[in-house]
């Protein structure tokens, strides 16, 4: 099984190398907002532009509760060349009716567009008010794909917040639903053989590829590749 490397850019420079160096997909955000920060209409747009691949694009827009207005026209417009959307769970554990809350945002800004869905989770959900990722992966009906994530980006990684068996769960319910599984999360190299055992759909990275594994710091060609070839080469191994 071939796992798609998704690779999280911040701008249109980043994109040509993330996707030259070999990402699956390339996701757009803003790292200096959070762990989901939206990049804005703008840096999107200017991404698109930029990339004349068939790579798929989609974008992080922030935590769900940040949505408090419909996009506007030009927006939304924009928003409907992705490939997929991602709001973050944040804050929504409180809310009695976030199910609803998330189904309201996605019918407003998919009004009119085919633009795929992304229900995402946050391994340390305690930490920031977040459904667990069993009951967000309960109400992921509209979904394409689920998304396991951190919220603490300064923090510990997806495999140290979770069981392993939790993950294998979860990756699980999602095939047994018609959704794919993604993992990210503070994934680094050192995680590439809990990666082949768990086998997800999708793995996003930032920090990996990113000059002294700072997710702040610029993104290079040579680190996407060089990631790429490890994920490629340890699955390899474990299938063979």
């Amino acid at each position: 099984m071939t796992i798609q490397l998704l690779v999280s850019v911040r701008d249109s420079i980043e994109a040509l190398e993330a996707a030259e160096g070999g990402a699956d997909i390339v996701d757009i955000k803003d790292p200096s907002r959070g762990p989901l920060g939206y990049a804005g209409s703008e840096v999107i747009s200017e991404v698109l532009a930029a990339l004349k691949t068939d790579v798929p694009v989609s974008a992080a827009l922030g935590e769900a509760f940040e949505w408090c207005d419909t996009p506007n026209q030009q927006e939304m417009e924009i928003l409907s060349q992705l490939k997929f959307l991602k709001p973050g769970p944040q804050g929504l554990a409180s809310a009695v009716d976030w199910p609803a809350r998330l189904k309201a945002l996605r019918d407003a800004v998919s009004h009119g567009i085919s633009t795929q869905w992304v229900a995402v989770s946050y391994a340390d959900y305690r930490q920031c008010d977040a459904p667990s990722p069993r009951e967000i992966l309960r109400h992921a009906d509209s979904c394409a794909g689920f998304l396991i994530d951190t919220f603490d980006k300064a923090g510990d990684s997806t495999f140290d917040n979770l069981e392993f068996s939790e993950l294998r769960d979860l990756r699980e319910a999602c095939r047994g639903r018609g959704l794919f599984f993604a993992l990210a999360g503070r994934i680094q190299s050192r995680h590439l053989e809990n990666i082949a055992e768990l086998q997800p759909d999708i793995v996003g990275v930032r920090g990996a590829v990113c000059e002294q594994n700072d997710r702040t710091g610029r993104l290079t060609r040579e680190r996407v590749s060089d990631f790429r070839s490890a994920l490629d080469g340890i699955c390899v191994s474990v299938t063979s």
